[in-house]
């Protein structure tokens, strides 16, 4: 029976290993993600997937010599994706707190709150006015989990008259902007991120979270990618390439990678003005 429970261990690691090996020799790199949750990643106006995150992981791939393969998620399905091996990673402001356990994670590359967004002239100021109001948030989200049952908001969110989840945050913010719903409870980028380009909405000053590091999630037997793209992430912080993505989605204020360089323009600048005081 020992004999037997040894040898089942250790071809559970072999396999472990094999799965982790084949990931990085197949040269793909197979990327999950929300396709409706901007800035982080969404189809723009041409048909083309893009985004904070989405570009991220284009860098990586192409630091790393791997042909990027964008995957659009059913979000509630992402854990079954991402077991069944058609996806590498989940890639999409994924929060780790909570579950930390589930995945083998990337050191944390960004950090952004959770807020309530409502209408320009609703009369909800702050988080006590929404007691008895119906609230719109994605489903399976960690906004979701704040206002739940056992989540850090749990009485808030009982105070209100119904939490009405959406699948994606394209449904939840049409609910806003059609009434159905009196306000929504978001990622803190996405909804700067509607507000900047959507006139007639606002941000309650009060946020839920102040804070919510995100990471790549991979499996928990795919830690050798994984350490690869932590790898990976660590060159482009320190060669301006995550400076320069920010800065494209004005998303400078939520990176949280360590040694994190100006974009390449941002230091030739620099450098010019150095040199021309010099003179």
């Amino acid at each position: 029976m020992k004999r037997n429970l040894l040898t089942a261990v250790a071809c559970a690691a072999v396999a472990s290993m094999a799965v982790s090996s084949a990931c990085l020799a197949a040269g793909t790199f197979k990327v999950g993600f929300d396709a409706e949750f901007p800035p982080y990643s969404y189809m723009d106006v041409d048909g083309e997937y893009t985004g904070f995150d989405v570009d991220l992981a284009k860098a990586v791939a192409e630091l790393e010599g791997w042909e990027f393969i964008p995957a659009p998620l059913v979000w509630d399905s992402r854990d079954d994706v991402l077991a069944s091996g058609e996806i590498d990673c989940i890639w999409s402001a994924y929060a780790i707190e909570g579950r930390e356990d589930g995945y083998a994670w990337t050191d944390p590359y960004m950090n952004s709150g959770t807020v309530v967004l409502v209408k320009e002239d609703s009369d909800i100021q702050t988080l006590a006015d929404l007691a008895g109001k119906v609230v719109g948030v994605q489903s399976a989200s960690s906004s979701l989990d704040l206002i739940s049952e056992g989540g850090a908001h749990a009485e808030l969110g009982a105070s209100f008259d119904r939490i009405w989840q959406f699948a994606n945050t394209t449904n939840e913010f049409m609910a806003l902007i059609n009434n159905n719903v009196d306000a929504i409870v978001e990622d803190d980028g996405v909804a700067r991120y509607y507000v900047g380009t959507t006139e007639g909405y606002r941000i309650l000053s009060e946020s839920l979270k102040e804070d919510g590091l995100c990471g790549v999630a991979f499996s928990t037997d795919n830690a050798e990618m994984r350490d690869t793209v932590n790898e990976a992430l660590a060159t482009l912080a320190e060669n301006g390439t995550v400076s320069a993505i920010a800065e494209k989605y004005s998303a400078t204020d939520i990176v949280a990678l360590e040694n994190v360089a100006p974009a390449p323009a941002a230091a030739e600048t620099e450098l010019a003005e150095a040199e021309s005081a010099a003179e």
